[in-house]
């Protein structure tokens, strides 16, 4: 929907999200999807440092990781894979793109 987030700590994506134990003072992000193709707690992302990356918080329609050069990797549940800037992400229907500030 063209929404831009900054990320400066952690931010639980999802349709509904909930609090996630190994990180409870995440943002909770929610996203409109009447499709549903977003689980309720979808996927967090996270930034240490100059790193950004992305977990798959055991959705049901998965987290693909798409790199600048166009290569895919299909998240595991619970699998996390580092972003680089350029990079698209897939959460069911949803693409987000990763930006540098």
């Amino acid at each position: 929907d063209g929404q831009r987030l900054r990320v400066d700590g952690s931010l639980v994506l999802g349709r509904d999200p909930a609090p996630v134990s190994v990180r409870p003072h995440a943002a909770l992000v929610p996203l409109v999807d009447p499709a549903k193709s977003v689980s309720k707690t979808h996927a967090i992302i996270d930034v240490e440092g100059a790193e950004l990356s992305i977990t798959d918080l055991h959705s049901t329609n998965g987290v693909l990781v798409v790199d600048q050069h166009g290569g895919e990797f299909d998240l595991r549940p619970g699998e996390r894979a580092v972003l680089q800037p350029g990079s698209r992400i897939e959460l069911g229907t949803f693409v987000v793109r990763v930006q540098r500030a």
